[in-house]
């Protein structure tokens, strides 16, 4: 058995975008295919709720695509659908109270810890999600979009429509309350 590669896996951010903003539906696909699992795994960290977050990402690709002749393509475009997809997670959050994530959604978000944040066990670990969850919105999303998502301060300041000083700032106090947070939780 022989896999075929999609033709626009070879194909760039840049350049899959342009083709998208040409009308290539098959460019439009191959953004859904690259951007949809990082994008349903910040919606996942920030809703806790899997069929909320289907629906957070839904949309966003919606909004995104509805937008896309305003995106200029020498930009970046993973800072781009992640500002869409904060503003609906946001939306979304502040219409409800966020729910527990599951063990088994939990399993599947692969979330990096800051190393300042050490995680040696089980328990060690299910500490520091609460810590996490315990987070206000704004440093809970610049966490998961530099820790889990990897993204770089300036892409981060950029989905966040906001400085990287904003974002240093943001990411030094979400660090501090998660130290603080698991020094009062210490057993």
């Amino acid at each position: 058995m022989t896999l075929t590669m999609n033709p626009t896996d070879e194909m760039t951010d840049e350049e899959l975008v342009r083709a998208a903003q040409g009308g290539d539906p098959s460019a439009r696909d191959g953004l859904v295919d690259r951007f949809y699992p990082p994008v349903f795994a910040l919606a996942v960290r920030m809703l806790g709720d899997r069929w909320e977050a289907r629906d957070a990402a839904q949309e966003t690709f919606l909004n995104a695509f509805a937008h896309l002749d305003t995106f200029l393509p020498e930009r970046p475009f993973a800072p781009w659908i992640f500002a869409i997809a904060a503003n609906r997670v946001r939306d979304r959050h502040r219409k409800r109270r966020p729910a527990e994530i599951s063990p088994a959604d939990e399993a599947s978000l692969a979330v990096s810890l800051p190393p300042e944040i050490p995680a040696e066990t089980e328990e060690d670990l299910a500490r520091v999600r609460a810590a996490v969850d315990a987070l206000p919105f704004d440093f809970k999303i610049v966490v998961a979009l530099h820790f889990q998502q990897g993204c770089a301060y300036p892409e981060v300041a950029q989905a966040l429509h906001v400085t990287v000083n904003a974002v240093r700032i943001r990411l030094y106090r979400a660090l501090g309350l998660l130290r603080k947070t698991l020094k009062e939780s210490r057993p």
